[in-house]
């Protein structure tokens, strides 16, 4: 029986309002500090079993002695998010795994853009204000130009469609589950104004659907599934 060992990975507790970081840095603050804490490991399949190897979808395919590898589709597109919304929408609807997955990781990205230009405005000037040289305002404004045309309510359902993916048994996807903060997920969701209780409720079980997805990416190979005991 092949053995999975899995990286121990420490999810820290970031705020989502940082201004003048540009979108892809902050949406990738998590994974650039487990990078920092998490051990390299390689999973090793012995010889008498099969490689689990994974198509553009996520899903795993055998192929003998060899090491386990998880293919993660590119999601960012070559035009902007508009051009592509309405095709990958259609897609996903159909139960194309990877259109959700793609359209919902485009969409997180999204999530920390500015949505207008009085907003694209406020965030240049407070981004000038800390760095010393024009690549974070250049980041501000691609970004700004990749995601415009596309609602706020559009952006806030990144977790819809990563979560119809991930139930569906995509591994990239349950990853990209697990890199979100509880605060993320809750301030997306607008549950800001609910009770305390329910409020705690719902982050908690947030945090166990997360320990569910990593379960399953981690028993097909992956070796991004953080340490549940981490997930707090």
């Amino acid at each position: 029986m092949g053995f999975v060992f899995v990286s121990v990975w420490y999810i820290s507790k970031c705020s989502i309002s940082e201004p003048y970081i540009p979108a892809e840095t902050t949406e990738h603050k998590a994974s650039e500090k487990v990078a920092d804490t998490a051990r390299a490991t390689t999973t090793k399949v012995p010889s008498s079993h099969h490689e689990l190897n994974t198509t553009s979808s996520g899903y795993a395919v055998e192929h003998p002695n060899a090491l386990v590898q998880i293919a993660r589709p590119r999601w960012r597109q070559d035009d902007t998010l508009l051009q592509s919304f309405d095709a990958l929408n259609e897609q996903a609807q159909r139960g194309d795994l990877v259109a959700s997955y793609v359209l919902g990781m485009n969409l997180r990205h999204c999530y920390y853009v500015p949505d207008d230009n009085a907003a694209l405005a406020d965030k240049l000037l407070q981004a000038s204000e800390f760095k010393d040289n024009g690549e974070a305002l250049a980041d501000i404004q691609q970004s700004y130009d990749y995601c415009e045309g596309v609602t706020r309510s559009e952006r806030n359902r990144f977790y819809h469609y990563l979560e119809r993916a991930a139930e569906n048994g995509s591994v990239p996807a349950q990853e990209a589950i697990a890199e979100l903060t509880p605060e993320l997920y809750m301030a997306a969701n607008n549950f800001a104004e609910i009770s305390r209780d329910e409020y705690v409720e719902k982050r908690q079980r947030f945090v166990r659907q997360q320990v569910d997805f990593l379960t399953s990416a981690a028993q097909h190979g992956s070796l991004k599934a953080p340490d549940e005991n981490n997930l707090q």
